[in-house]
């Protein structure tokens, strides 16, 4: 946010949406870090003053249309999409778990499978493509909140812009090479333990991750929890499948209660962040939770938890790894 308002609204590029006028922040300030929250709520006043916002843009109950061109976005074609939208919502759920579509997959097969109950729609047209800034408002009172992945919400037209666009967000929004470096080193650790755990049929260090979440979730999404031994029973017959990584378990968690990891422990040789802080002296506790998600990462066979963003990165992350090192099943997503 810094930043973005030393490069954008302080050299004047940003007009107040009500009147055409140049505004520029509060005070002229730029670093809003630490302050208390009856004072930022200028800067955020500042935001929606200045920033287009599209009050239809509500990921929970429709999804983001972009089309081709935006120049043929006119009623009419708007209405032809909301038909389709409509038809496609009526037919049954596609079922792509065990091999995703082909990218180029035609439109309506891919938004068969992307809808997921949603039928409003929420077009990305010429407006928003040439405002200056777009601001996604979160406002508990309204219900607005942007959080979900961003490949759940936008639906593209053309597959071509859909792979740009992934792309695009691949190479250039990803942590920082500290973060990244960090993760690599306890990596690197616990492949050491693994083949010391097994050294005659482990010689690549292997290890199955997951990532158990409890904390906040008991109250969000009661319906995900589950208990340890529902856990070791439902992923058992796919980790024995693996067996040269079956013995080391690397667990990403929020659950502060050691006792609940007890039946894993009966079973692998358990290991979390908690064991390998020695590697972290010198790196902010702020970054844990982001390390912790790019160890999971990197296993051999991973299990989330449904609903969680934190794991579906952690998925998105093992895609870009598994075309990279030409994984098993790669090729077919």
């Amino acid at each position: 946010m810094e930043e973005y308002l030393e490069r954008v609204a302080m050299k004047g590029l940003l007009k107040n949406k009500h009147d055409g006028s140049v505004l520029f922040p509060p005070g002229n300030r730029t670093d809003w870090d630490g302050v208390n929250d009856n004072v930022k709520k200028q800067m955020w006043t500042y935001i929606r003053d200045t920033s287009y916002m599209d009050p239809t843009w509500k990921p929970m109950e429709s999804i983001s249309w972009f089309p081709g061109n935006t120049t043929d976005l006119g009623p009419q074609n708007q209405q032809n999409i909301q038909n389709l939208v409509n038809f496609v919502a009526s037919l049954p759920k596609a079922n792509n778990l065990e091999k995703p579509l082909p990218v180029d997959a035609p439109v309506r097969e891919r938004l068969q499978d992307h809808l997921v109950r949603r039928t409003k729609i929420s077009f990305y047209d010429k407006k928003m493509q040439e405002a200056k800034s777009v601001h996604f408002m979160h406002d508990w009172k309204t219900g607005d909140r942007f959080l979900l992945p961003f490949y759940a919400y936008h639906f593209f037209e053309d597959w071509k812009q859909e792979l740009w666009t992934k792309r695009f967000v691949k190479d250039h929004l990803h942590y920082s090479s500290e973060i990244f470096c960090a993760a690599a080193r306890i990596v690197d650790e616990l492949r050491i333990k693994t083949r010391e755990h097994d050294p005659d049929g482990n010689n690549d260090g292997r290890f199955h991750t997951m990532h158990i979440r409890r904390v906040d979730f008991k109250q969000q999404y009661p319906g995900s929890i589950m208990s340890a031994e529902d856990m070791i029973s439902s992923s058992k017959e796919v980790l024995d499948k693996h067996t040269h990584a079956s013995k080391t378990l690397f667990i990403a968690t929020d659950e502060k209660d050691s006792g609940f990891f007890v039946p894993f422990r009966n079973k692998y040789e358990v290991y979390s962040l908690s064991n390998f802080t020695h590697l972290l002296e010198d790196v902010n506790s702020n970054y844990y939770p982001l390390i912790d998600q790019l160890i999971a990462s990197r296993g051999e066979v991973f299990f989330g938890t449904h609903f969680s963003t934190f794991t579906s990165y952690i998925n998105r992350l093992r895609g870009y790894y598994s075309w990279r090192d030409k994984s098993d099943g790669h090729t077919e997503g």
